[in-house]
């Protein structure tokens, strides 16, 4: 992420995907495995975190393209929201990935302003 550690696919699984995504930042997370990193998400986004691709800039073998994650913090449920209710977290962020003929993903790296979304789950 952010051009810092080069993570593999074993060390994702171990240490947790928010973990690794999150890493150089100053926050609780970092310190959790993958059980406890996704438990606390899922706590804080009870309604989940979707995620989609906004833009896509290039097509195989390297494909970039521009996302969107969000939730909101502090509903129960998607009437609640729908209703304007929670604080909605929304982060953007920049992809790019290596992939073979088959489609097989071979690396990926993962930009996006990470301080800012702590920010913004924080307050």
């Amino acid at each position: 992420t952010n051009n810092q550690t080069p993570w593999s696919i074993h060390d994702i699984v171990q240490k947790g995907t928010y973990c690794c995504l999150l890493e150089g930042t100053n926050h609780p997370i970092l310190n959790m495995d993958f059980e406890e990193s996704n438990k606390y998400f899922q706590e804080s986004f009870k309604t989940g975190f979707a995620w989609e691709v906004e833009k896509v800039f290039s097509g195989p073998p390297k494909v970039c393209f521009s996302w969107r994650h969000w939730a909101h913090l502090g509903t129960e449920s998607l009437e609640e929201e729908q209703n304007g209710q929670g604080k909605l977290i929304e982060l953007k962020g920049f992809t790019r990935a290596n992939v073979t003929e088959e489609g097989k993903m071979m690396n990926i790296e993962v930009y996006f302003d990470q301080e800012k979304f702590l920010n913004e789950i924080s307050a």
